[in-house]
């Protein structure tokens, strides 16, 4: 499943390591482009993203549109305690001179389809082939 932490650990490593190949010109703002975009996929919930490039030190957090707050911390957490949605915290990924973290919910084939059994989900395709689960 990608949502899951190594599988979308691998596969954003993978991704900046052919995203930055032959560019020079990398800069913060192309970096939160590039990390929203492989992040945004229906499921999940970002809570926080950062990055750092590493001879420098220079650190920026991205800001992002999450349902998560303090007010329904514990309604994530009865979530993730009855298999519903996971947390993921990743460690700092580095590559090719940046360090990219990230911490985000992402709902578990359980939840897709206690959603779907609800009615709050009408079929497979509308997670973009996050689940590979007969239908």
């Amino acid at each position: 499943m990608y949502y899951q932490s190594h599988n979308l650990v691998s596969s954003i490593r993978e991704a900046f390591k052919v995203f930055i190949q032959g560019k020079s010109d990398i800069n913060a703002d192309i970096i939160e482009e590039f990390m929203l975009e492989e992040m945004s996929e229906v499921g999940i919930d970002i809570v926080h993203l950062a990055f750092d490039k590493e001879d420098t030190d220079e650190y920026y957090d991205i800001e992002t549109i999450s349902v998560f707050n303090d007010d329904n911390e514990v309604d994530f957490s009865i979530l993730e305690a009855v298999g519903l949605v996971r947390r993921v915290d990743s460690s700092f990924i580095d590559v090719g001179g940046w360090s990219l973290a990230f911490h985000y919910h992402h709902v578990t084939p359980l939840g897709f389809y206690f959603a779907k059994s609800c009615g709050m989900v009408d079929d497979l395709s509308a997670v973009d082939g996050g689940f590979d689960l007969p239908e």
